[in-house]
C-alpha cells in the first residue's frame, strides 16, 4: 500500500508532525442483502477507487490467503451459498497506481433458510425477536418453481409489531396479508418467491414465528379439453399428474 506525507503543524506544542497518509483508502459501511444461495455485498468508497478485492469466508474461520473473489465492483453479488449459514466477508479496494488498501472487515451475515428449512424470525427458535426492528427478507424457488412458506406458529405484540407478506420479488409486490397474527400459508404465484417484512415498536416483544419452507414444480394444464387429461403432452411437466401433485 502506496502512502503519501503530509505536514501538520501543533499549535500547542509548536512542533511538525509528519504523518503517513494512506494513497489509497479502505472502504467503510460494509453490509449485505442475502437470499439463501446468494449476497450483495455493498460498501462505502472512500476515495476514488472503483475495482475491489473481496474474501468472503465461513464465519470463524478467518481470512484467507489468496482473496475469493478479485476486481470485482462494488454491490457485487456472490453466489452458490448454502441456505441458512454464517458467513463473514472482507474487502478491499485497488488504486491502481497508487496500490490497495488495508483490508476492511470482517462483515457478517446469514443466508437465508431455503426449500426444506425452517425460516425463524431474529430470535431463532427459541428467542424473542428485538425491539426496533424494521427489515425484509425475500425466499425464492429455483427458476419456474413456485414457494410456499406455511407459518406454524406467530407470537407478536398485536397492536404494534407488523408481520407482512407479499407475492413477489419485494414490497412493491402484491401484498397478501398486511398483519400475520396467526398460522397460515402462503404460496408464491410466480417463481419470483415471496418477500416478508417485519417491524416492531421500542416496547415489548414476543416470541415471533416459525415457518417451514417448500417448493414445487407446478403441473400446469395445456391442453385444450378435459379428454386430453391422459396425454403427457398437455402438462407441463411431461407427466400426468397424481393426486399429490400441485395443478
Amino acid at each position: 500500500m502506496k502512502k503519501t506525507a503530509s505536514l501538520k503543524y501543533d499549535y500547542n506544542s509548536k512542533v511538525n508532525i509528519c504523518e503517513e497518509i494512506p494513497s489509497c483508502l479502505a472502504p467503510s459501511s460494509l453490509s449485505a442483502s442475502v437470499t439463501p444461495t446468494t449476497a450483495t455485498l455493498s460498501w462505502t468508497e472512500n476515495g476514488t477507487a472503483t475495482t475491489y478485492n473481496l474474501d468472503v469466508v465461513l464465519s470463524g474461520a478467518g481470512q484467507s490467503t489468496t482473496p475469493s473473489d478479485i476486481g470485482v465492483s462494488n454491490n457485487f453479488l456472490k453466489e452458490n451459498l448454502t441456505p441458512d449459514t454464517d458467513y463473514q466477508y472482507y474487502v478491499q479496494a485497488d488504486c491502481g497506481l497508487d496500490g490497495v488498501s488495508d483490508w476492511a472487515g470482517p462483515y457478517n451475515f446469514t443466508t437465508l433458510a431455503g426449500c426444506g428449512d425452517t425460516t425463524y424470525d431474529t430470535g431463532g427458535a427459541s428467542g424473542n425477536y428485538s425491539n426496533s426492528e424494521d427489515y425484509t427478507a425475500t425466499y425464492a424457488p429455483d427458476t419456474g418453481d413456485l414457494i410456499t412458506l406455511d407459518f406454524t406458529s406467530v407470537d407478536l405484540e398485536n397492536c404494534c409489531d407488523t408481520l407482512r407478506i407479499y407475492d413477489g420479488a419485494d414490497t412493491n409486490a402484491t401484498l397478501l396479508n398486511g398483519d400475520i397474527q396467526t398460522p397460515q400459508s402462503f404460496t408464491s404465484s410466480t417463481d419470483a418467491g415471496l418477500t416478508i417484512r417485519f417491524t416492531s415498536d421500542s416496547s415489548v416483544t414476543g416470541a415471533g414465528w416459525a415457518a417451514t419452507i417448500s417448493c414445487f414444480t407446478p403441473c400446469n394444464w395445456n391442453g385444450a379439453t378435459s379428454t386430453d387429461w391422459a396425454d403427457v403432452s398437455n402438462w407441463s411437466t411431461g407427466a400426468v399428474p397424481t393426486s399429490s401433485d400441485n395443478v
